[in-house]
């Protein structure tokens, strides 16, 4: 349960500690057997990219807080405590958890809600424990001391009443308690042992996978959903890239996210009909342990019934090749027949005459060199017919015009079609010569489009801005090849 007191206090933090004179050491030394603050960690050496289940923990004497504390803000607080994480925050950026039962007190410039954690005893006192959960993300690698946060509160030693029978202290103290720093050692992911499919999780996952529908023809899509649950940050990594999916075509995938959960759809069709399962999805994600080490799950295969025959040109059939035709753009310039000359032969006439064999001679050659590099390049060939292609297509609907998009993309980036996976596309797109701002949006116009599919939000982008769109990766790539 997290930010379930978004109410800020009256008192700003910058004022309230002006307003407590710096008298620390003296406050450590009298308060000693009634109240302490310090950080907790299960592990002090960690991995970079790790969650790290960060708690401030302090304590307080329970007769001590009855009798002699003094409220410090005007709000009302079950504990009339704050706990100041300046400090701390300025080394890593804390998230407040607040719990789901427990007393309020005050967290720098808001209110949260603390755990129990049960007592201690200090000397001949018996605290009470409670606990704030504050983990951060450990973003860089080396050493590195965690200061503790200051525990804030005011208590007075004699007390009179008013009018109203309200307590008033009359030798009001502010005190301002500390702890050790806590260090902390933030190592690098291991390169041995790491498998090729790890695309950067870090914590303890599971992947399930299912599909629909179980019966259907080649060439028609399925909607193949990966669920990957577990700890940390499910957005830090990259979603599996299924472009090597034997026997299947992959079209995109869009995603969702819920606490604990990510789950990935994917727009699949089988390319031919001796497909008989959606196989196991690997998953790949480096457990912090301790001791920290690579693991791989898979989901379950789920049975398939494909009926037809194999489709022709698809990405994932057996033996599947791109097939591409080659350019004869000299052969395209050459006349369907000869013209024959007119009776009356003149000088110019007979020159021509003469030199047309060798003229002949000259343009078959060249078209035979274009021809010998077309079919020795036939993926730069796609490459260059991309857009050609793109532009002949009439599709208008989000579907046809989601695939007439991903079969120019994937040609421009000479990769098959089911490798065009949205995930990915972006930095493909900038690899490829393209501009980070155009890739963005060339990225998101696929995404949106595949997401409609869905029943999504309905893509914004219509067919006319879809056809600028290619044009201008049409430049970027044109200028991309003049540079090589």
């Amino acid at each position: 349960m997290t930010g379930s007191f978004p109410q800020r206090l009256r008192v700003p933090v910058l004022a309230l500690a002006l307003a407590i004179p710096p008298s620390l050491a003296r406050a450590q030394d009298e308060l000693a057997d009634r109240a302490f603050v310090e950080l907790a960690l299960e592990r002090t050496t960690v991995f970079v990219g790790e969650t790290v289940p960060l708690r401030i923990r302090f304590g307080m004497d329970p007769r001590f807080r009855a009798e002699q504390l003094v409220a410090i803000f005007r709000q009302t607080l079950d504990l009339p405590l704050q706990v100041d994480a300046g400090a701390l925050r300025s080394v890593v950026e804390l998230r407040v958890v607040d719990a789901d039962d427990g007393p309020t007190i005050a967290c720098d410039d808001r209110v949260a809600r603390v755990a129990r954690a049960g007592t201690r005893g200090v000397g001949e006192r018996t605290l009470d424990v409670y606990e704030l959960a504050t983990p951060f993300v450990a973003r860089r690698e080396g050493e590195y001391e965690l200061p503790t946060p200051r525990l804030r509160f005011a208590w007075a030693a004699s007390f009179t009443e008013d009018l109203f029978g309200d307590r008033v202290p009359q030798d009001r103290r502010d005190a301002a308690l500390g702890g050790a720093p806590l260090p902390l050692r933030v190592l690098p992911l291991p390169l041995e042992g790491r498998p090729a499919s790890f695309t950067g999780a870090l914590g303890r996952h599971t992947i399930g996978a299912k599909a629909e529908p179980l019966a259907l023809a080649v060439g028609d899509t399925l909607r193949l959903v990966l669920t990957i649950e577990g700890e940390g940050d499910l957005t830090a990594f990259a979603a599996p890239r299924l472009h090597g999916l034997a026997g299947f075509d992959v079209f995109g995938a869009v995603e969702e996210l819920a606490p604990g959960r990510r789950t990935i759809t994917y727009d699949l069709a089988p390319a031919h009909a001796a497909v008989t399962a959606v196989p196991a999805i690997p998953f790949a994600f480096f457990d912090p342990g301790p001791p920290g080490a690579y693991r791989v799950v898979t989901s379950a295969p789920i049975p398939l019934v494909v009926s037809g025959g194999a489709r022709t040109g698809g990405a994932g059939g057996p033996d599947a090749t791109v097939s591409v035709q080659p350019v004869d753009d000299i052969v395209a310039t050459l006349p369907d027949t000869f013209v024959h000359a007119p009776r009356r032969v003149g000088l110019t006439s007979t020159l021509v005459a003469l030199a047309s064999p060798w003229l002949v001679a000259v343009l078959a050659l060249a078209w035979i060199g274009v021809r010998r590099r077309a079919q020795a390049d036939p993926l730069g060939v796609r490459a260059r017919r991309a857009a050609r292609r793109f532009r002949a297509s009439r599709a208008t609907g989000a579907d046809g015009l989601a695939t007439a998009f991903a079969e120019y993309l994937a040609a421009r980036l000479r990769l098959p079609s089911a490798a065009v996976i949205a995930n990915e596309l972006e930095s493909d797109l900038v690899r490829a010569g393209c501009a980070v701002e155009l890739s963005a949006r060339a990225a998101r116009a696929l995404h949106d489009l595949v997401a409609s599919r869905y029943g999504g939000t309905p893509a914004a982008t219509v067919a006319a801005a879809l056809r600028a769109l290619v044009d201008e990766l049409e430049a970027a790539f044109v200028r991309a090849e003049a540079r090589t």
